[in-house]
């Protein structure tokens, strides 16, 4: 049952009160995003009218970030009213800090990562060979991306090496390569490959599989689809804090930088141990296989709802 609010970035709407009203008794599974007071709000109306419907926030966010974790009255009364009114029977957490937050407020809740497309499925898992390529995914010139410090690390490299950007570039961003890049020699220009936007799903599947290192320099990102499209076409992350990969560094399957000397130094590392990073990438995958398979979470899905 599609639910439609009355405009973009409509918070409480009147429309989808009414609809959920109205509908309350033929959805089985209400599917609410983000762990705010008018999910809740909603989560309670639909309640009332379907005690016995089902109740799942996916709580995107980031890593660390909790959502009322404080002392005041609010968020006290929040989580009193929820378990006592049980008006929520599950969350999809991103990140592990955040389904043990969920875990010790004693609300059910499952690691519930962003997944792949269906595309991804289809496709077999294919044998790797060691390389030297990079890939950045992420429009250029937008400033939450941070390609400008991928530029940087890369033009310092010793090691050869080449680098796809996915994702398009702003005119600005343009502006400001052509004139970074110009008094660099040509074998450091020759390693940026700038693709620009690609639709098809099946063409950026085939760079993933050209490259052995994704890169991911954001300034903030919450659990970055393409973090696990990489990994599931085993590119080994080497990403910044600020980009959702602490679950996945702490597993071993990703390494995280704190500035630009350090970026460079991982690269170089990376590039020049390319068999330890091959078996650093199917470590990834294997991670991904694990953890971002959606077919697999819609089964523990379904398991926490129903399963006595």
């Amino acid at each position: 049952v599609p639910i439609y609010s009355s405009g973009c970035n409509t918070k409480v709407s009147i429309n989808i009160i009414k609809k959920l009203i109205k509908e309350a008794k033929d959805i089985d599974v209400l599917n609410l995003f983000h762990f705010r007071s008018y999910s809740l709000m909603y989560a309670a109306i639909y309640k009332i009218f379907n005690r016995k419907g089902k109740v799942v926030i996916k709580c995107d966010g980031s890593d660390q970030e909790f959502p009322y974790n404080n002392r005041s009255l609010n968020g006290k009364l929040i989580f009193k009213i929820l378990k006592k009114g049980k008006f929520v029977d599950l969350v999809l957490a991103e990140h592990l800090s955040l389904y043990s937050y969920f875990l010790q407020k004693k609300i059910m809740t499952l690691h519930c990562p962003n997944g792949v497309s269906p595309e991804y499925y289809g496709q077999g898992l294919m044998t790797k060979t060691r390389n030297s390529n990079i890939i950045f995914v992420g429009k250029c010139g937008d400033v939450r991306k941070n390609a400008e410090l991928a530029i940087k690390a890369v033009s310092k490299l010793k090691s050869e090496c080449r680098i796809f950007f996915l994702g398009g570039e702003t005119s600005d961003f343009r502006t400001w390569f052509n004139d970074w890049i110009k008094t660099f020699p040509e074998n450091v220009k020759k390693r940026f490959v700038f693709l620009g936007y690609i639709n098809d799903p099946m063409k950026v599947i085939s760079y993933y599989d050209s490259a052995l290192i994704f890169l991911m320099t954001s300034k903030h990102e919450g659990y970055p689809l393409a973090l696990a499209q990489a990994m599931w076409r085993c590119c080994f992350p080497v990403i910044s804090e600020n980009s959702g990969g602490n679950d996945i560094q702490a597993a071993g399957c990703a390494e995280i930088y704190h500035d630009l000397d350090e970026l460079v130094n991982i690269l170089e590392k990376k590039i020049s141990n390319s068999g330890e990073t091959l078996d650093l990438a199917i470590k990834a995958r294997d991670y991904a296989l694990l953890n971002n398979d959606w077919r697999k979470k819609l089964q523990k899905i379904h398991e926490c709802l129903y399963d006595e």
